[in-house]
């Protein structure tokens, strides 16, 4: 779990406490780089994005088609999440494929961990996750019913996961060729 099983930061209780403590956390970032995007109100969202001024990201957005949440909060939450996408450094994103476009249209050029879990199955995402030439620092990718990018081979690669992937205008000959070249995979 990329937030520690959290669904909201202890730091929180720091909050209710006295006016000098709220501020003493506020005004330390990193108490709020943590956010559990399905679990956390988008005003809360809001302040966690600001609190945690440039500290890099660690989240996850895990909205599966319950029809709990609207979905237009939950759009609404994705282009808050894809405007620090240059501070994210773990994500798991699991949500239905529309979604996705909102989330991974910008680079993510921190991102070390990154899980994507896509519902429904589809072989028509518009924009492909995540290019990996857009994200050097990436070390470990899990993904489920995603597009591969066409530039898969990335040298800080070394754990990749794929259940049910589709490799667009590809044949997985390519693929293991492409993965031959990551000096660092080892799973």
């Amino acid at each position: 779990n990329v937030c520690g099983g959290y669904t909201d930061p202890p730091s929180t209780n720091l909050l209710e406490t006295t006016s000098r403590w709220r501020q003493i956390a506020i005004d330390t970032p990193k108490l709020w780089a943590v956010l559990i995007c399905d679990r956390l109100p988008t005003r809360r969202i809001k302040a966690y994005l600001s609190w945690s001024k440039s500290v890099p990201l660690s989240f996850s957005f895990d909205f599966k088609p319950s029809g709990r949440i609207p979905s237009n909060i939950i759009r609404e939450r994705a282009v808050l999440l894809s405007r620090h996408s240059h501070r994210w450094q773990h994500a798991y994103l699991s949500a239905r494929s529309k979604y996705f476009p909102f989330l991974l249209s910008s680079p993510a050029p921190m991102i070390e961990s990154l899980t994507l879990k896509i519902i429904p199955i589809t072989k028509d995402l518009g924009p492909y996750p995540i290019a990996l030439d857009s994200a050097p620092q990436l070390s470990r990718l899990v993904a489920t019913n995603a597009a591969l990018p066409p530039t898969l081979y990335n040298t800080n690669l070394h754990h990749l996961q794929l259940h049910d992937c589709y490799i667009p205008h590809s044949s997985i000959y390519d693929l293991l060729e492409k993965l031959e070249a990551c000096p660092r995979l080892q799973t």
